[in-house]
């Protein structure tokens, strides 16, 4: 059993289903609309992974810089830009140590990125986000709902498989409410081979939300449902919209 938080090949291969072109549209539109910046602004997508959102929001006429530290997720990124005619940067860095790479309008924390390591690499990422944005710049942070996740999974106990063909991915949850993590026993099977990871996302509540954006330069704004829902204490997904101080 091995602890791991990136974004896999193995994952990549199991969410094609989600990973539509149209989903990307539609998590562009979503985040604009939240962040409410108009074309021209500079916006950095942290864990832009494959680049589905940081291609479309460079075709649409803003500054983007995309930084992961997956190799391979970028090397997607590029060939998507490249194919797309669409001129933007991408740097492979981890988002606590991402460098000289600007200083932006707006950022990205979308696809729940953010919270698979320990608390204080967690908040090194706030941290090195918020000192890359302007005063009064904004960061939407696309995460989980604690109540929400832990209210679903008392109705909803069992695995959930996802399949590709033969292959399957078998995800077992567990909401841990003292530390308010959610933990996730993950075995796929695959090419017949089985193997297996244990994945731990912080989520913290709101309270908790404000006083850790606080401490990383941030003030949180206001919180929306996904999708353009309004949110509910048994949304299962929130973006987090929080300002620079």
């Amino acid at each position: 059993m091995v602890h791991e938080a990136a974004f896999t090949e193995i994952d990549h291969y199991f969410h094609q289903g989600y990973l539509t072109a149209q989903q990307a549209e539609n998590d562009a539109a979503e985040a604009l609309a939240i962040l409410g910046i108009s074309p021209g602004a500079r916006i950095l997508d942290a864990g832009c992974g494959d680049g589905r959102l940081a291609v479309r929001l460079a075709a649409l006429g803003f500054r983007v810089t995309g930084v992961d530290r997956d190799a391979a997720q970028l090397e997607r990124a590029r060939a998507a830009a490249d194919q797309s005619g669409i001129s933007l940067a991408f740097v492979n860095a981890p988002l606590e140590e991402m460098g000289d790479i600007g200083i932006f309008d707006a950022a990205l924390l979308w696809f729940t990125t953010w919270g698979f390591s320990d608390d204080s690499r967690n908040a090194r990422v706030l941290r090195s986000i918020a000192t890359r944005l302007v005063p009064g710049g904004s960061l939407a942070l696309d995460t989980l709902n604690p109540i929400g996740v832990q209210s679903y999974l008392s109705k909803h106990p069992a695995p959930v498989v996802t399949r590709q063909g033969e292959d399957e991915q078998i995800d077992a949850y567990s909401f841990d409410l003292v530390s308010s993590r959610l933990w996730t026993n993950r075995t796929v099977r695959k090419d017949g081979v089985e193997s297996s990871r244990l994945l731990k996302l912080s989520l913290p509540t709101i309270p908790q939300w404000e006083q850790v954006l606080k401490e990383a330069g941030l003030i949180l704004d206001s919180v929306h449902g996904k999708e353009g829902s309004e949110f509910t204490p048994d949304s299962w997904g929130m973006v987090l919209v929080a300002r620079a101080l």
